[in-house]
């Protein structure tokens, strides 16, 4: 079995919420240390290794020497999953006493709500939606809690200043704020980072008042205690995970120097399993608000006809999508800085997986 398919099988079993399928005598030809490797660089180890664990290959894991690493990587993603989700957790209430309207999203909020609590997610920050006109607020509170506005350096072990141009960037594109840090005494989690967003969407992507729309019926619904209500919740989550799927997989800046960087299984991953937990009541609004959105549509339909080939999911059926003329020529494409677009060679399959340089349009 080739290991790239192997790992795509597993991704769609836990997508579906079942068991691996396989006997022991299917595992026999796995080259387990190239698992081990695969799944570290789509971000999803954890998922993978809780996966194989279970399974029937547990021995030939053992025999290979690779489940240490799996346990560990297990272990070491629900140590910072509680150490983020407890540091949020408390954010959201400091938030919550000065007024602040906001929404958790990503990271730990995935975890709880579509992991099951497994912690398998892995991810380092804590990312909130709030009102821009909010921010200050925001950044008396997070200052209060000793973060700074900089970004953490593995190398030096500090938490550094943005640079100019850095700086220059949030000012022209105003959809996030300056990014906050926190150094915090954990080798595993040495740095805690929070993201402030203000909106959905990345300039020119003309879904402005979707965008604002959505965001303010989820900040409208939160009461005091912070709870939100179940469709407003899971109608914000679905979307705002494909945006932000579509938009890193679309306007990779690192890509096309060795490999991809930005976009990878675990944020597909991410969509099926939100999709897979969607009641019938969620799907009939995300219908409605696809109705006569044309740019919304052809982002929706890009990640989900993605999805769907790779995990298995029927999410372009189910939500009756079709591509438009532009959606279609950019299928399999993605745009460099400076707007040129890109084809890559093969299907998202291709591209999550290879290491190759990529060619221009003629």
């Amino acid at each position: 079995m080739k290991e790239e398919d192997l790992v795509l099988d597993i991704c769609s079993a836990f997508a579906a919420d079942v068991d691996i399928e396989a006997s022991a005598d299917e595992f026999s030809d796995v080259d387990w240390g190239r698992v081990v490797q695969i799944a570290s660089h789509q971000k999803i180890l954890p998922i993978i290794s809780h996966m194989l664990l279970s399974s029937s290959a547990y021995e030939l894991l053992t025999a290979a020497g690779v489940e240490t690493v799996m346990f560990d990587s297990i272990a070491a993603a629900k140590v910072r999953h509680e150490l983020l989700f407890a540091e949020s957790a408390s954010i959201s209430r400091d938030f919550s006493n000065l007024g602040v309207r906001h929404v958790q999203r990503k990271g730990g909020s995935y975890n709880e709500t579509f992991y099951r609590s497994l912690a398998l997610r892995t991810y380092n920050d804590m990312d909130f939606f709030v009102s821009r006109e909010d921010l200050q607020l925001v950044r008396q509170c997070l200052s209060a809690r000793g973060y700074d506005v900089g970004f953490y350096s593995r190398k030096s072990s500090r938490v550094m200043s943005l640079s100019r141009e850095q700086r220059l960037n949030y000012i022209l594109y105003p959809t996030h704020s300056e990014p906050f840090v926190r150094l915090n005494p954990n080798m595993l989690l040495p740095a805690l980072k929070v993201d402030i967003a203000f909106e959905m969407g990345w300039p020119l992507a003309s879904i402005e008042a979707f965008s604002t729309e959505t965001l303010s019926s989820v900040l409208r619904s939160r009461t005091h205690s912070n709870e939100v209500d179940q469709v407003a919740e899971m109608f914000f989550h679905f979307f705002d995970c494909v945006l932000h799927l579509y938009r890193e997989a679309m306007f990779e800046e690192k890509a096309g120097r060795r490999a991809w960087t930005g976009v990878n299984l675990k944020k597909f991953v991410d969509v099926a399993r939100i999709w897979r937990t969607l009641e019938n009541e969620h799907v009939s609004s995300l219908k409605r608000a696809l109705s006569g959105n044309g740019p919304l549509a052809g982002y929706v339909y890009w990640v989900a006809f993605h999805t769907d080939a790779l995990l298995g999911t029927d999410i372009v059926a189910d939500l009756e999508l079709a591509p438009d003329g532009a959606t279609g020529s950019r299928m399999f494409s993605w745009v460099r800085p400076g707007g040129e677009l890109r084809p890559w060679n093969g299907t998202m399959r291709d591209r999550l997986f290879s290491t190759a340089t990529f060619r221009t349009l003629p």
